[in-house]
């Protein structure tokens, strides 16, 4: 019988997290549902791993990439194989809570115009390191925001940095699920197209652990230069080609926290200038720019 949800996993040498990653899943309260880990032509050391999580249910599966592209190019992969109703994607090295599954199709089956949920969750080197809310510190039950509430709710403080996400497939689908050249912020461009364009709901609970560590993709990825310059050179162009996004990303500040790499990809190159509304909009200009060259030439000053 068809599962609801596929749990999909990219997986690149994380074999000393992975079968933590997976008991996590199997001890769900919420059982309909199957995983894909989409192994990254990982060394056959972890692929031992890969396989012996494979054997502990039959409801795990693995697609063996040849060639190692990232979890983007993951995530593209597996898009073309899951065919349930619901899509979560979850890092090699993080960590579920027991009722997550249960929390999230239970608002997705009760409320059908429902395209995406997500929830709180701790993060951190361990879970005792930190908790996001998200911006919802006082809710204490599930907030359901339209599209227009989404982007008034952002400029006041909410953020859409959850790993604990789930979505409809066929939403994602519609946006074209993750895109490899977006790197790490695949999840956040795929999951604010649904968030502007569908309605959505947050579930006020701590359902899930984000590992942080300094040799997780995203950190590699974003410490790179080479790879943040393509990707925010990407991003621009990617704007260009999507006005209402654009108009919808400048509504809410949705670019704001980028604006010190914007910043700088704008400044010599003309053709992106129109974009200072995008990325300037709850700090004066004057003052944003500032930050950035003190960030840039004395590295003491973050962009707040």
């Amino acid at each position: 019988m068809q599962p609801k949800l596929t749990c999909m996993i990219p997986h690149y040498n994380d074999g000393k997290y992975l079968p933590d990653a997976i008991e996590s899943i199997l001890a769900q309260t919420w059982g309909d549902f199957e995983v894909l880990i989409v192994d990254d032509a990982s060394n056959e050391e972890n692929l031992a791993v890969v396989r012996k999580c494979a054997s502990l249910d039959k409801r795990i599966r693995v697609i063996y990439r040849e060639k190692n592209g990232g979890p983007g190019a993951c995530a593209l992969q597996a898009s073309k194989v899951i065919t349930t109703p619901y899509t979560h994607d979850m890092g090699a090295d993080d960590i579920r809570y027991p009722t997550f599954f249960e929390k999230s199709v239970t608002v997705f089956e009760k409320n059908p115009q429902i395209a995406l949920t997500w929830a709180a969750f701790n993060w951190g080197e361990s879970p005792e390191d930190n908790t996001e809310d998200c911006g919802f510190s006082n809710c204490h039950e599930t907030v359901f925001l339209l599209p227009d509430e989404a982007v008034t709710r952002l400029l006041q403080g909410m953020k859409l940095t959850s790993p604990c996400a789930v979505y409809r497939t066929e939403i994602g689908r519609k946006y074209g699920g993750y895109d490899p050249k977006m790197t790490y912020l695949g999840d956040w461009y795929l999951l604010s197209h649904i968030l502007f364009g569908h309605p959505s709901a947050f579930i006020p609970e701590v359902l899930g652990y984000f590992r942080v560590r300094g040799n997780n993709y995203s950190n590699v990825a974003r410490h790179n230069k080479k790879s943040r310059n393509n990707t925010y050179y990407y991003l621009l162009e990617k704007l260009k080609e999507e006005p209402q996004f654009r108009e919808q990303c400048r509504k809410s500040a949705a670019l704001v926290p980028l604006f010190h790499d914007l910043f700088w990809k704008m400044l010599f190159n003309p053709k992106y200038i129109t974009f200072w509304p995008y990325i300037a909009k709850k700090y004066p200009v004057k003052q944003r720019i500032m930050r950035s060259l003190l960030k840039r030439f004395y590295k003491k000053v973050e962009i707040g």
